[in-house]
């Protein structure tokens, strides 16, 4: 990705409209604009044709900002009284309106022509000399008017105003606190606004009318933040695994030792050019590979961030194992992973040469299948609960589509913060789910090692 600043003319703006136009004809859409895959295809379409080599995160500030102009001009016309007059295309303004906004007559405009015969259809007039300037809302005020409307809180913070005040008090025990030019609320407002839109400094800058500097200094500190308190929200809901999901119980009690879905996702980040190399995946794209774990209730119960994206995701679990944090499966129980992970004691892999994934099943009849096309059909539905997990984290905090360039540290510190409220939400949404007592197949199974275990569920599921 190229770090230089990125320079547009009117044929550039024309093509990158152009190609996103296309990509919401191709239905890459979602709610806040193009999908991811509707990005990748404008990032490589843009600079195939440009041979310019801008990122995609250039490419989608530019976006984001026409959005803001375009919503500026539309609030504009709504609430400042300003249009265009039909006649003439000139900017016009209401009389009527600036004498109640400003508390004058104005009479100049009131006996202009134009108005006597276009005041029942559109006010229009021509625009007064003394004008008012538009004051800016201060970060303050504007967290302030965004808590206070349940929608624009959702849309600006990704969250209710009482989980938002919530996580601030939280919060506070690991080192949030106001300074004396920025309160805690907008330290925090400014820090989730950032991750939720994936905004930059600049446009942050803005946003809370802040310095540059400011902005940087609150952004590193609240991701430090955020990462000490992360390291109590992304655990076990019970470390000793004394239970079972009852999202198991369709299968028990053969798969009563699964204690959740292991998997790896790489989030696209900016480098240096020196160490580009190094971080990028086999797409071709650079990332930073992240490991996670989530138990088959949909919680987090850990994420291993800052490897390189070209390291492969058995490196990554190997490296992740070594942290006194990681979970590991105590005897008898295991986590379910892809056939990317290496076959080894408390992970238990599908069979290789056979159909796994679930878009493979689909129109099959279950009963049709050989016992160890339905051990990985299970598998593949039990730990599709991550995948979902991933969809969610990256559909709602937006900088995982592009991590900025800083520190590969601090780079780690967003990633897992953002794990780490995805987490928080989840569990205020759906706590952590119903159990039941494992059965006494567990513990049979304590020293049975992982290829034998999955060759006997193979056989006690098959003919179900």
């Amino acid at each position: 990705m190229s770090r230089d600043r990125a320079n547009w003319d009117d044929h550039k703006l024309s093509l990158m409209l152009d190609l996103v136009a296309r990509q919401k004809e191709l239905c890459h859409w979602g709610d806040k604009g193009p999908t991811s895959i509707g990005w990748t295809n404008i990032y490589r379409s843009f600079n195939d044709s440009t041979k310019l080599g801008y990122s995609k995160k250039q490419i989608q500030n530019k976006f984001n900002e026409l959005k803001r102009l375009y919503f500026n001009w539309r609030d504009g016309r709504k609430h400042t009284g300003l249009g265009r007059d039909p006649e003439t295309g000139e900017v016009a303004v209401d009389p009527v309106w600036y004498a109640a906004v400003h508390g004058v007559v104005a009479w100049t405009l009131s006996f202009n022509p134009r108005w006597t015969a276009a005041r029942n259809r559109r006010p229009v007039g021509l625009l007064p000399t003394a004008t008012t300037p538009i004051t800016k809302l201060s970060g303050a005020q504007w967290m302030k008017l965004s808590l206070d409307d349940p929608t624009k809180c959702i849309d600006n913070l990704r969250m209710s105003r009482d989980a938002f005040l919530n996580l601030h008090d939280r919060l506070l025990p690991y080192g949030l606190k106001s300074t004396k030019d920025c309160g805690s609320m907008e330290t925090l407002g400014l820090y989730i606004w950032t991750c939720a839109h994936g905004a930059g400094v600049r446009e942050c800058r803005d946003r809370f009318e802040r310095s540059l500097d400011t902005i940087s200094r609150k952004t590193s500190k609240l991701a430090e933040i955020m990462f000490r308190w992360a390291q109590t929200v992304l655990v076990p809901a019970d470390s000793n695994y004394t239970q079972v999901s009852s999202e198991l119980a369709e299968y028990a009690p053969w798969f009563d030792g699964c204690i959740g879905a292991i998997d790896g996702t790489h989030i696209p980040v900016e480098v240096n050019q020196e160490a580009k190399a190094d971080f990028i995946n086999r797409d071709g794209e650079v990332s930073i590979n992240v490991c996670a774990i989530v138990d088959m209730h949909g919680r987090f119960t850990y994420v291993g961030a800052g490897k390189a994206g070209a390291c492969h995701d058995m490196a990554v679990l190997q490296d992740c194992q070594a942290d006194q944090r990681f979970p590991n499966p105590p005897p008898g129980r295991y986590y379910l992973a892809d056939s990317g992970y290496m076959e080894q004691q408390g992970y238990i892999t599908p069979f290789r040469d056979t159909r796994y994934h679930r878009s493979h099943f689909r129109g099959v009849d279950v009963r049709t299948l050989d016992r160890h096309e339905k051990f990985n059909y299970i598998h593949s539905k039990l730990r599709n609960i991550i995948e979902r997990r991933f969809g969610h984290l990256k559909e709602r905090w937006h900088i995982l589509e592009g991590v900025p360039f800083f520190r590969r540290e601090k780079q780690a510190w967003i990633i897992i913060s953002c794990f780490a409220m995805e987490n928080y939400l989840w569990l205020r949404q759906y706590g952590d789910g119903s159990t039941y007592d494992p059965s006494e197949w567990v513990a049979m199974n304590t020293t049975t090692n992982t290829s034998e275990l999955r060759e006997l569920v193979s056989a006690a599921v098959w003919p179900a």
